[in-house]
């Protein structure tokens, strides 16, 4: 019998986004759809808040 290699292997988990979140989640994805991204200079001032630099 043939034995299955690791990288044949396949991970099926799913995660259920919670209710409260579902709302925010589906605005992201039709952002997402028009294009509607951060500038860079945007992320560049999120990093910089929560102490991360690029």
């Amino acid at each position: 019998m043939a034995q299955e290699s690791s990288d044949s292997r396949e991970h099926h988990d799913v995660f259920v986004v919670p209710a409260e979140h579902r709302a925010a989640v589906l605005e992201g994805l039709d952002q997402a759809k028009r294009g509607e991204f951060a500038s860079d200079e945007e992320m560049a001032a999120l990093w910089k808040r929560y102490g991360f630099s690029s």
